[in-house]
Parts: structure tokens; sequence; C-alpha cells
């Protein structure tokens, strides 16, 4: 994300009540740069948990992606999570098991386009269904994804697969994923997560859909919810949500439609929002 110089400033969280529900992305805004969670931030979460504020994560990463950080904070099931960039909302067991409570996927036909598209832009293309993550080649931006990830994807072809609930089109720079994102939105959600970075949906799904689905059924309403985020895919999020939060890391359009900027995520930002939030009193 763009380095910026704006200042936290957490006066607006020493207000209010306690909300019901923080839903917070993952990279670049929970996890660190090195992607490591730290100590500060397990604990934030594990004090925010039992003050009874409902912790979602919510990321475009696929389920695998996202595993081990919710094993790290404890958030196994019945804890759900957001995948897929609100096109997958599932849980996971202290086994590792997962199970599926929301799954949206793409037409074939559009996801199909798509790649057609991708190609085209020479862009490398990820293909997400359940818990797998099929390529048909790999190269160094797939590697680098797979380190980030954790967990490494399968070679197949995209044609022979089951529709999938979200691409990830990893493009050579900017220019290249605005001009992937104009041409595909007639048809499809395309959300820059990171300059080259397109995470392609359905239509209308977003992470704001998958954490809507979780409030609902916990009987939550939007105006009870927190959103944080660092990414331009997280804006719907920000909209939905009664209050958002970005860490001053954030993408400039995020840092400008956040309520509340707090520290950088390197700083464990994220934990001195959550520990604001809990000191709030009960609705």
């Amino acid at each position: 994300m763009d380095a910026t110089a704006v200042a936290p400033d957490l006066s607006p969280l020493t207000r209010g009540i306690r909300p019901r529900l923080v839903a917070i992305d993952v990279d670049h805004t929970l996890i660190r740069e090195d992607r490591t969670l730290s100590a500060v931030t397990i604990a934030s979460v594990a004090r925010a948990r039992e003050a009874g504020v409902e912790v979602v994560l919510a990321s475009s990463r696929p389920p695998r992606g996202m595993r081990a950080f919710l094993g790290e904070l404890s958030l196994f099931a019945p804890v759900r999570f957001v995948a897929c960039q609100g096109a997958h909302v599932a849980s996971y067991d202290e086994d590792g098991d997962l199970e599926t409570h929301l799954r949206v996927p793409m037409e074939k036909r559009a996801a199909l386009a798509a790649v057609g598209h991708a190609r085209a832009a020479g862009a490398s293309i990820c293909w997400y269904a359940g818990e797998r993550w099929i390529i048909e080649a790999t190269d160094a931006r797939i590697e680098r994804e797979a380190r980030n990830a954790r967990f490494d994807p399968e070679l197949g072809r995209f044609e022979d697969q089951e529709p999938p609930e979200k691409l990830l089109l990893i493009s050579p720079g900017l220019d290249e994923t605005l001009a992937l994102a104009d041409a595909l939105r007639e048809h499809v959600d395309a959300e820059i997560s990171n300059p080259r970075y397109l995470e392609v949906t359905a239509p209308d799904v977003s992470k704001a859909t998958g954490v809507a689905w979780i409030a609902e059924a916990l009987g939550v309403e939007a105006s009870e919810v927190v959103g944080m985020g660092d990414g331009r895919n997280d804006l719907g999020l920000f909209a939905w949500a009664g209050l958002s939060v970005a860490p001053a890391n954030a993408h400039p359009d995020v840092l400008a439609a956040a309520d509340v900027i707090t520290h950088r995520n390197d700083d464990d930002g994220i934990a001195a929002a959550l520990d604001a939030l809990v000191a709030l009193p009960q609705g």
C-alpha cells in the first residue's frame, strides 16, 4: 500500500457505544508487512471477544490463505469469516476442517471471459473454488502470491474447473490493472486491492455483502458494525458499516473515506483501535 504521513486520530473512538461486530481486513491492516500477526494484536482480539465483540476477518484471500491467522487468533467455528472478497463465508474448526455457510460463485462463462481478457493483458491468473487454488502456469507473480498465501496452487485447465468464487488477476502494473478493471466491470465485479491485484467476483459481491450476511445471521445491524481496512476493495465495507477505521498506511482513497485513522499496521494500529472500542460502554 501507499506510504503516507497521515497522523492517527483515535479520538472519535472515545465516543458512542461499543460495537457488536468488528470486520477486519487481513493484509496491510491486521497483519504486519512481514505477513505476521503481532502478540499485541492477538491479545487485543482476545480482549475484544471477551468483551462480547464479534471479530470477523474479511479478506480477499481464499479460505486456506486465512486459516493460519484464524488459528493464531483462536477464531474457530462457530466464528465465521469472509473470504474471496465476500464470495465465500465459512468457518474452520480446530482440526482445520472447513464448513461453508455461503458461497456465491461466478458464472463460468463470465469467469472464462475474464480469463481471456487477463491473458491478453499479460496478467497472471488465479482461479479459486472452495479450498482449491488453480493455475494453468506458474511465474514469479504466482510464486510470490504462494509465499503470501502460505500454500501452493495446483495445475489444471480453467475450462475443466467448477465455477470459481473469485479470480485474482495479477497485472504487470497499475495501468494494466485499471484497464482490466474497466474491461471487465460490465459483466463482473472487479475491485482493485493493490496496484497490481484485481479481485474479480460475481456482480454485486463484496466484503460488505459477506459481512452483512454474518451480521444478519447474528441479529446485528449495520450501525453496530465497525469495518477496518486499507485497500480500495474495502470501500464498500466502509460505506455499509456504521463506522470505518483505516490504518495510516492505507491507500489515500481509503484514508479519505475513513471515519477514524489509526496507527500503521506495523505499529499495531488495529490493536489500538480495538482497545479503544472495547473501552466504550455497552449499548
